[in-house]
């Protein structure tokens, strides 16, 4: 089986959720994802000055893909990230939207679309915010942020209701 991992730089500018993706096969690195984030980050955002207060690293998922893949998801968010020369993506915060699957005997979704991987990286970055003092603490730095975070929904992202 192949690892990789999945890497989405990312940011919220006019409420909008901007981001540039990584996806990298990380079979024969034998390294710890974690401290492979950080390189990636390093390499792609070489001018990038962060510190543990304007920086949240997050793995937010894992999903087996076909053709024998098992993916690592890791949001990096900052506000600090500059995508002018990169290429980017942008989904609008109000459209982050859960992705169903219409066989229950089947665990996950056929495809899964980028823009729900995002939708539910940021509903997970969410509920930390909401719940972890840290995260909240780093994304505090900025308030206009931390007040989109605050209205971004938590479903599925690991609210449990009982």
């Amino acid at each position: 089986m192949e690892l990789y991992l999945e890497i989405f730089f990312s940011k919220i500018v006019d409420g909008k959720i901007v981001y540039a993706r990584n996806f990298i096969n990380i079979t024969q690195e034998g390294s710890n994802p974690d401290s492979l984030v950080y390189k990636a980050l390093g390499s792609n955002f070489p001018r990038l000055r962060t510190n543990a207060d304007n920086l949240l690293i997050h793995s937010t998922s894992w999903r087996y893909e076909d053709a024998n893949k098992l993916v690592l998801t890791y949001i990096v968010y900052s506000d600090e990230l500059s995508f002018n020369s990169r290429k980017f993506m942008a989904i609008p915060v109000d459209k982050l939207r859960v992705v169903f699957n219409d066989d229950p005997k089947v665990p996950r979704p056929k495809v899964v679309e980028e823009h729900s991987i995002i939708s539910h990286g940021f509903r997970h970055l969410s509920f930390l915010v909401k719940n972890d003092p840290v995260i909240r603490r780093v994304i505090s730095t900025n308030l206009t942020t931390l007040k989109i975070f605050d209205e971004i929904s938590m479903a599925l992202s690991g609210l449990l209701v009982v």
